[in-house]
């Protein structure tokens, strides 16, 4: 019996216009996605050693983080019925990287808690809204874009807060900043060269996630 033709060597240029726009997604998306976990595991170090915490509040603290990401999850999944995924994935930025730049320059522990909050908020919606831009981009190969999404988070979150960790031990807490910044940098970048791709919403689909 046919069965259409297989997918199975990737993306194939004959059925996109190409490749790069997937791969450059799927890049922002890793980027999101280690923002996510360098935050998780790097936050409390810095509460502690930056700005005086007790270790143990320090980190209870991440649990706002967290909080954060819960409340900016359900926000995003109700702002791309309304705005298209672009425009969300550029506010979750601007508020991503106004809430890193309040945590790393408060001084103090309450504005610190303030701007991890926020920068939670704002990293919430990244990986999955730029995951379903992938997806949307991929022209039907669905199954090729979720496994390399799959294959850069899981290498995402398995490296880049560990190299984070090295880079603390030997050139000291300024590489974090460092590393925040490329980061903040990195997203507009990617997502400018892809503002021509028709979003989830602009196709007449709803985006987010129930």
């Amino acid at each position: 019996m046919h069965s259409g033709p297989s997918n199975s060597k990737g993306f194939n240029p004959e059925q996109t216009t190409s490749a790069e726009p997937v791969l450059d997604l799927l890049d922002s998306a890793r980027l999101g996605v280690a923002v996510e976990f360098c935050m998780i595991s790097w936050s409390a170090d810095y509460l502690e050693n930056g700005l005086g915490m007790l270790k143990v509040d320090a980190a209870q603290a991440v649990s706002l983080f967290l909080a954060a990401m819960i409340v900016g999850r359900l926000a995003g999944s109700r702002l791309v019925q309304h705005f298209s995924t672009h425009k969300v994935v550029l506010i979750s930025i601007v508020v991503a990287s106004l809430g890193f730049l309040v945590y790393w320059k408060a001084g103090s522990i309450l504005p610190g808690l303030g701007g991890l909050f926020v920068t939670g908020l704002g990293v919430a919606s990244l990986y999955p809204l730029i995951l379903s831009l992938a997806i949307g981009a991929a022209n039907g190969q669905t199954v090729q874009a979720s496994a390399r999404a799959t294959l850069a988070s899981g290498t995402a979150i398995l490296t880049l807060p560990l190299m984070l960790g090295v880079w603390r031990i030997r050139w000291g807490s300024g590489c974090l900043w460092s590393g925040g910044r490329f980061a903040v940098q990195c997203f507009p970048d990617h997502l400018a060269r892809r503002k021509a791709l028709p979003s989830p919403t602009d196709r007449g689909e709803r985006g987010g996630w129930s």
